[in-house]
């Protein structure tokens, strides 16, 4: 009985580990199976929830590579497939500008997005080519009107404009409309800086945006055409998005509420929650616009947005579900990851190279509490911008579930920080406060990415922070006290 009773506590606290961690490690002897956790879901005595903490920090320890997180090529592989299977070279072309930051471009973009086109993307050089742009074969087609005529020419299957001609006429006078408003929609950049440039942004956002109500108050329903998306709504969409922008931004800095425009804010919902190119790819926000017009080393407007990030409880949108915009987007592009964070993850592996190379040049190095020039290094897997960009990675990919196992998800982070050095978490600190500042929609991915990427920075500041603290804490205690 004594024997049984030893193998039956092992199974609980091996199965418990299990099921709430899944394998990371590379060797075959640290690999565990949970066909069999759901029969052990009873609570657990306290010597049980001993041994699986302690399995658990053994496992995490193991699993490690290069004593502290796991190398690109075990975090490479943790991808689905689809994010490590070689991209079609599709017919369609979509020139854009590198930034994503003109409005004519961003419209066209949307609509052939949400017309479920297969496309690839060509980023132009500032000055060498004119955008938007669409090459399919032998047509071709350049400026938003052009390239709205041209798709729904090529690929009438999704139509965005309505099949009567009177109201099919309404939804292009909309889009002359459009484009009119976008060639005067220059809010300057920097515009906080001064109350003068302040108050002249704000007027010019208000006039365009109560413009846009009356609009949308011509027509029932949420959209500009009526209860359906169409080109009315993907020519207005980037536009609307600056001035909203702009409003969130002057309203911030004057501590008021924002202007009672119902049809306005109506349309902003449908367009989150109904047009799932937009809320997945296309869309952007306050912090991603205002990084459109700023360079990093600018504290006036880092500190700025920095504010503004903390609106956002990086808890609500972990504990979030998915969403079904995102669902329904990648039904339609199978090439992306199937929640948010993933395709973030794969963003950060696949472009590792560039971020490193930026972190190299924006953050200093920390070496006995002070920050100096960073060093070339030949081994750079071993610096620790990649640590940092290794460890934000298998956050998200190897980590436990923070909604359903918030516990040893701390416990997760808490494992490899403790390997960590003092100077190295500061300069972790700094480094992923600069990517959370740095990273934008939809300059490099969709809205619900960055929004789940920035909450998973803001989760490893919290616990380098708390474990920075900690040390300082047990340092500074009397000795009968610690």
């Amino acid at each position: 009985e004594m024997l049984q009773s030893v193998v039956v506590t092992t199974m609980m606290a091996t199965t418990g580990l299990a099921y709430q961690f899944p394998v990371h490690s590379r060797s075959p002897r640290h690999v565990l199976h949970s066909e069999s956790s759901s029969c052990f879901r009873a609570p657990l005595n306290s010597n049980v929830r001993r041994l699986r903490r302690d399995g658990v920090q053994h496992a995490l320890r193991a699993s490690a590579s290069n004593d502290r997180v796991a190398s690109w090529d075990f975090l490479y592989g943790k991808l689905p497939l689809c994010k490590r299977r070689a991209q079609k070279e599709e017919e369609l072309q979509f020139h854009r500008d590198a930034g994503a930051t003109c409005l004519q471009t961003r419209s066209v973009w949307l609509a052939l997005t949400e017309k479920g086109i297969p496309h690839r993307e060509v980023l132009a050089v500032a000055g060498q080519a004119q955008v938007p742009m669409i090459v399919s074969g032998s047509c071709s087609a350049t400026g938003m009107r052009e390239c709205f005529d041209l798709l729904e020419d090529l690929y009438p299957d999704v139509p965005l404009l309505p099949p009567e001609e009177e109201v099919r006429g309404q939804i292009l006078g909309m889009v002359e409309a459009a484009q009119a408003m976008i060639s005067k929609a220059d809010f300057g950049r920097g515009f906080w800086r001064s109350e003068s440039q302040l108050k002249s942004a704000y007027r010019k956002a208000y006039d365009m945006l109560t413009t846009c109500e009356g609009l949308l108050g011509e027509e029932e329903g949420d959209f500009f055409g009526g209860h359906v998306f169409s080109l009315a709504d993907a020519a207005f969409a980037p536009l609307l998005e600056v001035c909203v922008f702009v409003e969130t931004v002057v309203l911030f800095l004057r501590g008021t509420a924002p202007t009672a425009l119902p049809r306005v804010r109506a349309w902003q919902r449908a367009m989150e929650e109904r047009v799932s190119s937009y809320a997945s790819r296309t869309g952007s926000d306050v912090v991603s616009f205002m990084l459109a017009g700023i360079k990093y080393e600018d504290e006036e407007a880092k500190s700025l947005m920095q504010k503004l990030l903390l609106q956002e409880s990086w808890k609500e949108v972990m504990g979030s579900r998915d969403k079904p915009v995102w669902v329904s987007f990648t039904r339609r592009y199978p090439s992306f990851a199937k929640t948010p964070q993933v395709e973030a993850a794969a963003f950060l592996i696949q472009q590792r190279d560039e971020l490193v190379r930026r972190i190299r040049e924006h953050v200093p190095q920390v070496v006995g509490g002070k920050t100096r020039m960073r060093q070339a290094s030949e081994e750079e897997e071993e610096e620790m911008p990649s640590i940092a960009l290794r460890f934000l990675v298998s956050s998200i990919l190897d980590a436990p579930d923070y909604q359903s196992a918030p516990t040893f998800a701390n416990m997760y982070l808490s494992t490899v920080l403790k390997e960590m050095s003092e100077d190295a978490i500061t300069e972790l600190i700094e480094i992923l406060d600069f990517l959370r500042c740095s990273i934008a929609a939809p300059r490099d991915m969709g809205h619900l990415p960055v929004r789940a990427l920035r909450a998973y920075t803001a989760w490893l500041m919290c616990e380098s922070r708390k474990e920075r603290r900690a040390r300082k804490e047990a340092t500074t205690s009397p000795p009968g006290l610690k």
